[in-house]
């Protein structure tokens, strides 16, 4: 939850700014280097917070405790859903967890789905498959939008320019058809 609620913070901001488009936020007086250290202080914390939860679930520490399949599971969670939004690992690890015990797949299947699959995943859809979710939302209500009349200038991503979005007003002036 307060991951959820720092993704909408004026700090996420600045190091999606930094990360996107390091010389842009530079320009803007945001310190790279300090923005860089502050978000890797801010995943090591989450993820000390992870551990203290998992040793107080299991009630010890073990080295077997985290094994290297299990470190391996999670990366390719986080690879399959994609690291882009948070729901990215949640879907991840439901597909690679719960939907071959549910469903029983066969062996091949499954093999299939952690084998290959991250990585054809990489190949395809470098942002994991929330971004096919994303994408597929995103034409949805375009073609929703259009189909209503409705102008909605945040779904049509770079197609449209700045002054044309907000109408083709420009400080009182009308832009001309070109």
């Amino acid at each position: 939850l307060k991951s959820a609620s720092m993704a909408a913070s004026e700090s996420a901001r600045v190091l999606l700014a930094a990360r996107d488009n390091g010389l842009a936020a530079q320009s803007l007086g945001v310190s790279l280097l300090r923005s860089r250290l502050g978000a890797f202080a801010i995943s090591g914390g989450i993820v000390g917070f992870a551990g203290v939860l998992l040793a107080y679930q299991q009630h010890a520490v073990r080295v077997a405790t985290f094994s290297p399949d299990a470190s391996l599971n999670i990366f390719q969670s986080a690879v399959l859903g994609g690291l882009g939004h948070l729901s990215g690992p949640i879907l991840g690890i439901t597909l690679l967890q719960a939907v071959p015990r549910l469903f029983s797949l066969p062996s091949f299947l499954t093999a299939l789905l952690t084998g290959p699959g991250p990585f054809v995943v990489v190949v395809l859809l470098p942002g994991g498959l929330t971004e096919l979710l994303f994408n597929g939302r995103d034409a949805f209500l375009r073609r929703l939008a259009k189909r209503e009349g409705i102008r909605v200038p945040a779904l049509m991503g770079s197609r449209t320019g700045g002054a044309e979005a907000r109408g083709g007003d420009l400080g009182g002036r009308r832009l001309r058809e070109s």
